[in-house]
């Protein structure tokens, strides 16, 4: 049976709680550095009012799905209105992965969700900013996050496959301005294909990370998915 290993970066955590179905089951004690879970849609852009202004701030979402990852609810729950409100807007419009609680004879059964999503608008970041263990999202402007260059993916080993292992492995990766990474796990799956994330990514060559057209060492957060089709 083919196997498949993907990366993506990515700030999320599919959280450890129990329910399908009925209301939304609230992620109120998630990790520091989760960020909700696997999302597509347009980045969330500093408001040129605000940016004029010399406006900066931190914004606090909270965003609630449906089974199918779409945004039922968004609403800021602190910060700048100036800031929270067009944040809010873009991510109304975001695509998240379903949210899976609880397994049944059948399969993995999705469920409505609310999570918190954290911004930090800057017009100046701090080193800090850049390199924070925590999953509170940078928004500022002429900032280009740490690039893949080239690499070899993590090896799903026949171990794992034989035994039909799946799931993924969140790691952090911190790139220095010479674009050396530095991997850490977050949330490990099991230790050889741990080790393997940590082998592979180690061996990575990376853009780093730019802000204003200098380079600076930067962090991300990343999911490396492994399954067997």
């Amino acid at each position: 049976m083919p196997s498949k290993t993907s990366f993506v970066l990515l700030s999320l955590l599919l959280a450890c709680a129990h329910g399908s179905g009925g209301p939304p089951v609230r992620i109120d004690d998630a990790p520091a550095w989760w960020h909700g879970p696997p999302k597509t849609g347009d980045a969330v852009e500093y408001p040129e009012a605000a940016w004029n202004a010399g406006l900066e701030g931190d914004v606090a979402l909270e965003v609630c799905i449906d089974e199918l990852g779409r945004p039922t609810r968004v609403a800021a729950v602190s910060g700048p209105a100036e800031l929270g409100q067009p944040a809010a807007s873009t991510v109304q419009s975001w695509r998240f992965s379903p949210m899976y609680f609880k397994e049944r004879a059948h399969g993995r059964v999705p469920s409505p969700a609310c999570f918190p999503v954290h911004f930090a608008f800057r017009r100046t970041p701090a080193p800090a900013d850049l390199t924070s263990d925590h999953a509170t999202a940078l928004v500022t402007r002429d900032y280009i996050r740490p690039q893949k260059l080239k690499g070899e993916f993590p090896h799903y080993s026949w171990g794992a496959k034989q035994q039909g292992v799946r799931g993924s492995v969140y790691a952090r990766i911190c790139v220095d301005a010479d674009g050396t990474a530095h991997p850490a796990i977050l949330l490990g799956l099991r230790k050889d294909l741990d080790n393997s994330v940590l082998t592979a990514v180690a061996g990575w060559q990376f853009a780093p990370a730019t802000l204003r057209g200098q380079t600076v060492a930067a962090c991300d957060l990343a999911i490396f998915s492994f399954t067997i089709r």
